[in-house]
């Protein structure tokens, strides 16, 4: 939460505007954009000074932040986070804290701050969190490399001149000296030497729940993307860890083949009680444009259509008959009772929660990464399709069959003609073929719910919570066909 504004200025020097009461090193603000900058415990102020404040304020509450843009009303009043576009906001920053100057270049700050890094945010900042560093060929390198990036469309042909023209550039900076970096820490817990890299990692926070970590993407010597180090965002969360977990029963559940598909981390450690691993980063060909769109996009979802045949039949199992209803069948009861679904898509519920309640005896239920976007997807071969697999941390042995590859065909924009051509494909090779729109519901139902819970529910909005999937319902049972 970020309360009110101080009433005096009486903290100690060392005190910490991120986790009251920890170590002064517990987060390094180079990691990620300016809501890490936010408190991750107890309580912190924050003065937001902004044109167009709104927006950022909305960035930060759709991060689940109860975030206050503050009027500077008071002569002694400071904050432990100044965001602004003026430098004379330093004055605002309390002993300890950080002041982020945005678009102001060139700009000094008094002599009592220590800079600790300048950024290029992306066209679509805050909505969009990538912070690439301020350096031409590392703009370069990031963007040619995360291609799934829309905006990496323009900014690969000039990243720097674009960047110059059209970005925020951002100024961090800490009101005292600067603290240890966490991010080194980390990488000395992964037998990493980050001293001999190119220089600065660009850095994604996320979201700011516990699910979510911080993600650093390191370059080599010419600025390309090298490694990724994944880093608990709070200590004590073990989701990390049991990320961990989840990709060794994924590897042993997949079998050799179709588990060389699945990207595992090359090294595991932990700083202090936050978990951090290191993985190879993984090149991606584009998930756009027309070599994309002419021929691409089938013959990678074609290849992600096998690839997930053979997933289910090296997991397939099935559940006893509380099992199959408490995983398949209670989360479309609890959505149809909860009266959110609209009319179109109520009756298809319905008719999903009897079909699945007639299967009780098929193997219906399958090994599930369970958030299978093409986000989530490196395309390496577009010629030929092929493709890894990254972000296992939501997956589950108890999914449902077919959930992954509807929900994937949907973000990859699939038309109707290929996606019922690889959703048929899929469902005979399982025997499941009169199951297809009832597998698609419950997959719905089931991750509806975990949004309701990640996002909340506001009564007023039908897109909020899970709602969010309403439109990606509909196009999976296009997909899906009659």
């Amino acid at each position: 939460m970020i309360g009110s504004p101080q009433k005096d200025s009486a903290a100690p020097a060392d005190a910490c505007a991120f986790e009251p009461g920890a170590v002064p090193d517990s987060v390094d603000p180079r990691l990620a954009d300016f809501k890490v900058l936010l408190p991750l415990r107890g309580e912190a102020t924050l003065l937001l000074r902004l044109p167009g404040a709104r927006r950022y304020v909305a960035a930060l509450e759709r991060d689940g932040v109860e975030a206050v843009a503050a009027r500077i009303d008071g002569g002694g009043t400071r904050f432990d986070v100044v965001v602004t576009d003026d430098a004379a906001d330093a004055e605002r920053v309390e002993a300890g804290g950080s002041l982020l100057l945005v678009g102001s270049s060139g700009v000094g700050v008094p002599p009592s701050f220590e800079l600790v890094g300048k950024f290029l945010a992306l066209p679509e900042w805050p909505g969009f969190r990538f912070l690439i560093p301020a350096d031409g060929r590392y703009c370069r390198g990031a963007l040619s490399d995360l291609r799934p990036v829309p905006a990496a469309r323009v900014w690969s042909l000039a990243p720097l001149s674009f960047a110059r023209r059209a970005a925020a550039c951002l100024r961090l900076s800490r009101r005292g000296p600067a603290q240890p970096s966490l991010l080194a820490r980390a990488g000395a817990a992964l037998g990493v030497d980050l001293e001999s890299g190119a220089g600065s990692p660009s850095v994604y926070s996320g979201r700011l729940g516990e699910g979510n970590p911080i993600v650093c993407f390191l370059p080599d010597t010419s600025g390309r993307l090298e490694r990724v180090i994944k880093i608990a965002r709070y200590p004590g969360v073990r989701q990390l860890a049991e990320e961990v977990g989840k990709i060794d029963e994924v590897l042993e559940l997949a079998g050799p083949v179709a588990g060389r598909r699945v990207v595992a981390p090359a090294a595991r450690g932990s700083v202090g009680e936050r978990s951090v691993l290191l993985y190879d980063f993984e090149r991606t060909d584009a998930f756009y444009g027309p070599f994309w769109r002419f021929g691409g996009r089938r013959r990678f979802l074609q290849a992600a259509g096998e690839w997930l045949a053979e997933l289910a039949r090296h997991s397939r199992t099935a559940l006893g008959v509380e099992d199959h209803r408490a995983t398949h069948v209670s989360p479309l009861k609890r959505l149809i009772d909860a009266e959110r679904l609209p009319a179109d898509l109520e009756p298809e519920a319905r008719s999903a929660r009897r079909s699945l309640l007639e299967a009780g005896a098929k193997k219906i239920t399958v090994l599930e990464h369970g958030d299978l976007g093409i986000y989530n997807a490196r395309l390496v071969d577009r010629s030929t399709g092929d493709f890894r697999v990254i972000d296992w941390g939501s997956s589950t042995s108890r999914g449902v069959a077919l959930g992954d590859l509807v929900y994937l065909a949907v973000s990859a924009g699939c038309t109707a003609h290929l996606g019922v051509r690889i959703v048929s494909k899929y469902l005979r090779s399982l025997g499941l073929e009169e199951l297809g729109r009832a597998l698609w519901m419950s997959y719905v139902a089931r991750r509806w719910e975990e949004l309701d819970e990640v996002r909340g529910v506001d009564p007023a909005n039908p897109e909020s919570g899970g709602g969010a999937l309403l439109e990606i319902a509909r196009r999976g049972l296009s997909l899906v066909g009659g």
